[in-house]
Parts: C-alpha cells; sequence; structure tokens
C-alpha cells in the first residue's frame, strides 16, 4: 500500500512492525482499484462538525491484560454477531466467517470480520469527539499480511476524506490487540466541544487476516 512521504516512526510490539504515517494521502494500489477502495482518494479539507454530544455508551477496560488501562466503547457492528450491517465489503474475499476474538474482548460470540488478499472493509459512520483519541481491535493472521487502517471523516458537503492511516506488516498467529490508531486526533477542524462523523477502512493485502471486538477509547476520562 504506498503512503506518501511524511514522517513516520518504527516500533514494535508483541511480535508486530508498525508504520505509522502522521501525513499523506492514501492511494487505491492498482490491484485493488474499483471497488470500495476507489470510492475515497481525498485527503484534504475540514470535517464537518456538529455541537450535538456523541452518545456516551458502557465502558470496559478491554484491555488491561495488556498493560492498557483505557475505558472503550465497543463499536457498534464490530463484533460482526449480526453480520456485516452498514458495512461496505469489497470483493468475496471480505467475508464474515465462524471465528471469535479468543480472549472476548468486545464480549463472547461466534464471528469475525474475514480479509482476505486483496480486500477491504469499512465500518458504519459513527460519532467522535475529542474524547476519543483512539481505537483499538484485535486481529488474528492466518497467512502473513499486511493490513492498513486509515480513518476517513465526513466533510461539509457531504462527501468523505481520508485521514492518518497506520500500515502494519502482520505474521501469521494468534489473536492479539493492534496497536492504539489515532482516531479524534486525525480528524482536521474537530475541536472540543465538536462532534464529527468519521468511519473506519480496513485493506488487507498479501494474506488472509481476521478482525474483531473494534473498541473505542475512551468514552470516559482515564
Amino acid at each position: 500500500m504506498p503512503l506518501r512521504k511524511g514522517t513516520h516512526r518504527w516500533r514494535a510490539t508483541a511480535g508486530v512492525t508498525a508504520l505509522l504515517a502522521i501525513t499523506g494521502a492514501i492511494a487505491a494500489p492498482s490491484a485493488m482499484a474499483g471497488g470500495l477502495l476507489s470510492l475515497v482518494t481525498d485527503s484534504s479539507g475540514a470535517a464537518a462538525t456538529s455541537t450535538s454530544a456523541c452518545p456516551v455508551l458502557p465502558t470496559t477496560k478491554a484491555f488491561s491484560r495488556w498493560g492498557d488501562s483505557a475505558d472503550y466503547a465497543a463499536l457498534t457492528g464490530g463484533g460482526f454477531e449480526t453480520g456485516t450491517s452498514g458495512w461496505q465489503l469489497n470483493t468475496s474475499w471480505a467475508k464474515i466467517v465462524a471465528d471469535q476474538d479468543s480472549f472476548n474482548v468486545g464480549g463472547a460470540g461466534t464471528k469475525a470480520l474475514e480479509l482476505g488478499a486483496p480486500s477491504s472493509a469499512a465500518s458504519p459512520a459513527f460519532c467522535v469527539d475529542t474524547t476519543n483519541p483512539h481505537f483499538k481491535f484485535m486481529v488474528r493472521v492466518l497467512k502473513p499480511t499486511t493490513l492498513t487502517t486509515i480513518i476517513q471523516y465526513q466533510k461539509a458537503d457531504g462527501t468523505w476524506a481520508n485521514a492518518i492511516s497506520s500500515q502494519v506488516k502482520l505474521p501469521a498467529g494468534s489473536w492479539q490487540p493492534s496497536d492504539p490508531n489515532p482516531l479524534s486526533t486525525s480528524v482536521p477542524g474537530l475541536v472540543a466541544g465538536k462532534s464529527a462523523k468519521v468511519r473506519l477502512w480496513w485493506m488487507n493485502n498479501g494474506g488472509v487476516s481476521h478482525i474483531d471486538s473494534v473498541m473505542v477509547d475512551p468514552y470516559r476520562s482515564r
């Protein structure tokens, strides 16, 4: 997945080597063009903001076993137990399968999102404000892959633009938490007292990955 040159840093956590791209537009790779990946290529302009507060959702310390004491709220539909209602999937390699985050971070269940190579999935739109700086999710890799996560935000004209992304090279392995991914901190024009609509967009290239228990941090202060 090409990333425009910009400020970045490398880090390794739990066997995962991650490149966090701090700036840069995201362009769809030619192998995946024409599907969901070609819907959004814009990376400019401020988000449409509202003074309406985001709903307060129940939280848990979902990742405490890994030393993360933040409160997290489950993203609606982010456990995939009710299928892909509201999600946008491209290609038949993006589908719901019989699997489950083995730690039940987002609650017990029997399903997960599978992303084969190449494929992508975009979440339903949801509300964020400045108290939602990050999100995390559980991931299991069946075949080594590169997983790119993009934050998209809605602009005043109703169109969507790309914000900060993370690109992670993942070896095959068991369920593990992702690194914290920037959320509200990546949305231009979002300030305290305002809220915006965003969605999460995963792109899988190279192997097969399963995603489950998508959690937003934090709806309550730490």
